[in-house]
């Protein structure tokens, strides 16, 4: 499974959220994203935490 963060905001304590998106999506947006704000994790298919997409310290 691949999944593809992409970083939305981060807060004064630089917490930052992110968005889950296709890997599909991401390839047509590719020229739009910065490449320092997008995560890219292979793995099984465990859930993550999907309250706002919120994925801490990655």
């Amino acid at each position: 499974m691949i999944r593809v963060l992409v970083k939305r905001k981060c807060d004064e304590f630089g917490v930052c959220e992110y968005a889950e998106i296709s890997l599909a999506r991401a390839a047509r947006l590719i020229d739009r994203l910065r490449l320092e704000d997008v995560y890219i994790l292979v793995g099984g298919q465990e859930k993550l935490k999907t309250r706002r997409s919120f994925w801490p310290n990655v």
